[in-house]
């Protein structure tokens, strides 16, 4: 009995082996994959399976439908880049040191937006890198289980429907295969652009570097009065269309964030309100640490605003020159109407000193740094340097 058991069990081992599923074997990513057949019993449910697959590869595929933004810059964007390329060669020599500094901030922000792109492109491709990886191994199994099939004398229909699901997962890894030459192209573009916008900034750096050279006449040379008239209407009238143009574009670019600055300063107001009530419950009002913290914290909303203003640096990281001036501007004027009942005369003067310092600052852009106004001005701004010096560091 135990002999013949022992060949009963040899017999269907051996009937094991020769039903053994075929099998292929492929190298991705230098990793060693092995493709099983799959057994006739399990086709339908397997079929499921892959309908369901390839349902989820073209949704992830037609959710790139954004793509079209980047087709355009191709051909759109070089033509445009080129334009301002030839436009900043005629007129570099021209900015003023404002102007310059706008245009370096409007090529940052075209950079970061680039950039933007770049990884969203990197990250979708890494996406659709690995779903090609297993549209190509569904279909080889498809493919090995139709001729494993064949083999072993199969009906047509089912033959006919192994044949219509390989055509299918044919097609999506077309699909896959066209997006993903797409996405490509689309790199290398992006990429040649960022590079054109880094050479454009470095122009714009070399032209920054240059103001320190002597190219103008010294700053006790006479100039014409009459001159220096025509120059501030002409600089002035310049000056307000393009603060206008880049006050339009600052509130366009930065239009999602207006909402979280909101939400700041209500926090802030809200927050140092509740901290006052809190503290008018406090004892120890000798402490002089504590009283300048009731003062800040009793004007809590001008506190909360000035803070919502100095927060700017950081919500909106790129500004034009007139955000900047506006910013700085209403927090001194902010800070004025606080700290004299604070810190005196003393730092009163001080302060004021400062905001005529950026008004004197802000007159000069007008003039270019040319003319006799504009001389006049640099003086003006070199005494009230030196006044606030005397103010800052003279004893209380």
């Amino acid at each position: 009995i135990k002999n013949l058991l022992f060949i009963i069990a040899i017999l269907f081992y051996a009937a094991g082996l020769a039903q053994e599923e075929p099998r292929e074997t492929v190298i991705i990513n230098n990793d060693t994959i092995v493709i099983k057949a799959i057994p006739l019993v399990e086709i339908s449910q397997k079929t499921e399976d892959v309908y369901n697959e390839l349902k989820i590869i073209e949704e992830t595929i037609n959710s790139y439908d954004d793509q079209k933004s980047i087709d355009s810059l191709t051909t759109v964007g070089k033509e445009y880049i080129q334009v301002q390329i030839k436009r900043i060669e005629k007129t570099k020599n021209k900015f003023s040191n404002r102007e310059l500094q706008d245009e370096k901030r409007e090529w940052k922000k075209v950079r970061n937006n680039l950039e933007e792109w770049r990884k969203k492109i990197n990250t979708r491709t890494e996406t659709l890198k690995d779903l090609k990886m297993r549209s190509d191994l569904m279909l080889k199994q498809w493919k090995l289980t139709l001729t494993e099939a064949k083999k072993q004398d199969t009906p047509d229909k089912f033959i006919k429907g192994l044949t219509s699901t390989i055509k299918d997962i044919e097609k999506v890894d077309e699909k896959l295969s066209e997006k993903l030459n797409q996405l490509y192209l689309n790199q290398n573009n992006i990429t040649e652009f960022i590079l054109t916008v880094e050479e454009i900034l470095n122009e714009l750096e070399q032209v920054r570097l240059s103001y320190f050279e002597q190219d103008a006449p010294p700053i006790w040379k006479s100039y014409d009065t009459i001159g220096s008239y025509q120059l501030a209407k002409i600089q002035t009238r310049k000056y307000l269309n393009e603060s206008s143009k880049n006050l339009n574009s600052f509130f366009v670019d930065y239009a999602n964030k207006t909402g979280l600055h909101l939400f700041v300063f209500i926090f802030l107001v809200v927050f140092l309100y509740l901290l006052k009530r809190f503290i008018e419950n406090n004892e120890k009002k000798n402490d002089i640490n504590q009283e300048t913290a009731r003062f800040f914290i009793s004007n809590y909303f001008r506190t909360a605003l000035i803070l919502t203003l100095a927060s700017s640096a950081w919500i909106y990281p790129i500004r034009p020159s007139i955000v900047n001036d506006i910013l700085l501007l209403s927090i001194l004027v902010l800070s004025l109407l606080m700290f004299y009942r604070l810190y005196g005369k003393k730092f009163t003067s001080f302060l004021v000193l400062l905001t005529i310092l950026a008004l004197l600052n802000e007159a000069l852009v007008l003039f270019n740094g040319i003319g006799l106004l504009a001389r006049v001005f640099v003086y003006l701004e070199i005494f009230f340097y030196r006044l606030c010096s005397v103010s800052f560091y003279q004893p209380a």
